[in-house]
């Protein structure tokens, strides 16, 4: 694997490990530079780290996602919470569909996608296992939509290629009366 793979991957991860943290997170106040530093805890007595300065590209497909409205979900918040980071996004439309983004060989280092979409990008190799650095960084998976990892695992075989950000809850809605007068019983939870 050459080198701007292994660091697109890298970013991938890292990245996606982030946005799945909670928006409190992404919201907390950093402070911004050409290199910024985090503080150490003061109780630990620990260094200053120093950050390189990074650019992460976003890729959202198959919506009409506006650069400013990304920015507003996301990129403004990754970028005061890391003031390192600095978020660029490729919108959607005209040749910026994913053959043209993957055939032009424009990078990027995270997609974000609905499940329906998945395989597009399984089709071009660009899933990327995320379990070694899921627990490396110990961070707990089951503080997420449980049915949303079962799905990623067992699409992947095991193997973790997306954490969820989102997801949104389909609804059943029924008139008793109706299923009354013709003797049906109602639909049960889980069915």
């Amino acid at each position: 694997m050459h080198s701007k793979s292994r660091t697109m991957k890298w970013k991938m991860s890292v990245i996606a490990l982030t946005l799945a943290l909670s928006a409190s997170l992404l919201s907390a106040c950093g402070q911004g530079g050409a290199a910024a530093t985090d503080k150490g805890s003061a109780a630990g007595g620990q260094e200053t780290v120093k950050h390189d300065p990074v650019d992460i590209t976003f890729y959202r497909p198959h919506t009409s996602t506006k650069t400013e409205v990304f920015m507003d979900q996301f990129g403004n918040a990754i970028m005061k919470k890391f003031p390192y980071v600095t978020v660029k996004f490729i919108p959607d439309g005209d040749g910026a569909q994913p053959e043209d983004i993957v055939g032009s060989g424009q990078t990027f280092d995270i997609l974000i996608v609905s499940i329906g979409f998945i395989n597009d990008f399984v089709t071009y190799g660009l899933q990327y296992d995320m379990s070694p650095d899921i627990k490396k960084n110990n961070f707990n998976v089951n503080a997420l939509e449980p049915s949303m990892i079962n799905f990623v695992k067992k699409y992947g075989d095991g193997k973790m290629y997306a954490l969820p950000i989102f997801t949104t809850a389909a609804v059943l809605m029924y008139n008793k009366d109706l299923f009354d007068k013709f003797g049906v019983a109602y639909p049960k939870a889980g069915m």
